[in-house]
């Protein structure tokens, strides 16, 4: 056992629904305040924080029925604040419109370095036949392009479009807010946008970058789980025999999959 399995010993562990376990320690630096280094700026999504965001998509599935994705027209922020900001916007209208609900979000960038925001959420969408997604394109719209609705032309075909018009009409589209069929798509998503590095890279003209997710409070606790009480040793032994690699690892991480 390391230094650090002495300082910090293994007490339990947290199984949650996916076969996830959540390994808890304790300190023996007894009065002592833990050194954790002068808070910096956030300007990449760590590998650290990508783990910990796949480990809270696989335990919180079974509560997503569908995904929301905020997409900008040819206008979008630079800052990742006001992305942040219009995000809170966008939670506030459709708690509103359809009532509570739990919900995990997470950004990324497009080649053209506009923002993507993926938002699962606990209630479907508004696919009634009298309701097409007009309302929520009709805010989303207003909400981004609010100073100026100015044309511009595609050089493709040469059409000439409005901005907030091509943004109402392109939020329109079922796509946009779709149906998660099964816990499995909740989770094979968030598996996917883990493996597309170059859209966690962040733009050079992007600023205020902050987090790159987040969700609904006290998510983890409205899911079935259960606690076991264990030490190093018999945890080491629990991942062996369920054929977990960390079980031979020197540090035992705190979020293992089975």
């Amino acid at each position: 056992m390391n230094t650090d399995s002495q300082a910090f010993p293994v007490s339990k562990i947290v199984v949650y629904p996916g076969l996830a376990l959540e390994v808890k320690r304790e300190s023996k630096l007894l009065g002592q305040r833990v050194a954790r280094g002068d808070r910096v700026a956030i300007t990449e999504l760590s590998r650290r924080g990508l783990k910990h965001l796949a480990f809270v998509a696989i335990v919180t599935s079974p509560l997503f029925s569908s995904m929301l994705t905020l997409t900008y027209g040819e206008q979008f922020p630079a800052e990742l604040k006001v992305v942040k900001r219009q995000l809170t916007l966008a939670l506030t209208w459709i708690r509103r419109k359809y009532g509570p609900f739990d919900y995990l979000w997470f950004a990324e960038f497009q080649q053209r370095g506009a923002i993507h925001v993926h938002i699962m959420l606990s209630i479907l969408p508004p696919h009634g036949p009298a309701d097409d997604l007009v309302d929520w394109s009709r805010f989303w719209a207003n909400t981004t392009v609010r100073r100026h609705n100015w044309q511009y032309s595609r050089l493709v075909d040469h059409k000439l479009f409005h901005v907030k018009q091509s943004v109402q009409d392109f939020n329109r589209h079922r796509a946009v807010w779709q149906v998660l069929n099964s816990q499995e798509g909740a989770r094979r998503y968030v598996a996917k946008y883990a493996k597309k590095a170059k859209q966690k890279k962040v733009p050079w003209f992007i600023r205020d970058v902050g987090r790159f997710w987040g969700t609904s409070r006290g998510i983890k606790d409205k899911v079935e789980k259960h606690e076991i009480d264990l030490n190093e040793d018999e945890l080491r032994q629990y991942l062996y025999n369920n054929g977990a690699k960390p079980s031979e690892w020197d540090w035992l991480p705190k979020y293992v999959w089975l």
